[in-house]
């Protein structure tokens, strides 16, 4: 083989190689029950992606999956009940994110929703149910504080999350 072939040769073997990385990077995959926020250089499309195969802008262009399944997590709180007796509950929350509120949840608590809205306002919303009630009457009562409990949270919290239960353990 001649040095002008194998010169080449390496010269296509280099561009199929840039292009199978461009179309590569050009593409995105958005799974079920999953939205895409769509993140250029730093700013944040206004829409949300949907699910399945997309085209965007190689190397600049970042989709960052949002899950809207139901999701369930658990958080420990500590509250004092109407005698000041300090009380401590365990928690699962089960919450989704609705769809039109994916990329506003995405640029005002930037991660994970839970940690950073969810837990804090049923937290609150407990302690504020359970400040109302003796000890005696949280541990007997245990249906009404949750009831009180999550209708404070959805308060607190508003549209931007579909907060389904609370399970107080």
């Amino acid at each position: 083989m001649s040095p002008q072939a194998a010169a080449r040769l390496i010269g296509v073997a280099i561009l199929i190689f840039v292009v199978v990385i461009m179309a590569s990077s050009g593409t995105y995959v958005i799974q079920p029950g999953h939205r895409g926020v769509e993140v250029t250089l730093g700013k944040v499309a206004p829409a949300f992606k949907p699910e399945g195969f997309g085209l965007k802008a190689p190397f600049i262009t970042q989709i960052q999956p949002i899950s809207i399944r139901q999701q369930t997590s658990s958080e420990k709180a500590e509250c004092y009940s109407a005698d000041l007796q300090q009380v401590s509950v365990m928690l699962r929350v089960l919450y989704r994110i609705p769809e039109a509120s994916v990329v506003k949840l995405y640029q005002g608590y930037a991660g994970e929703v839970f940690p950073t809205l969810v837990a804090p306002r049923v937290q609150e919303g407990l302690k504020e149910a359970a400040a109302q009630q003796s000890a005696e009457q949280i541990v007997k009562n245990r249906e009404l504080i949750k009831a009180r409990a999550l209708e404070l949270a959805r308060a607190k919290i508003g549209d931007l999350l579909v907060s389904e239960d609370i399970v107080i353990e």
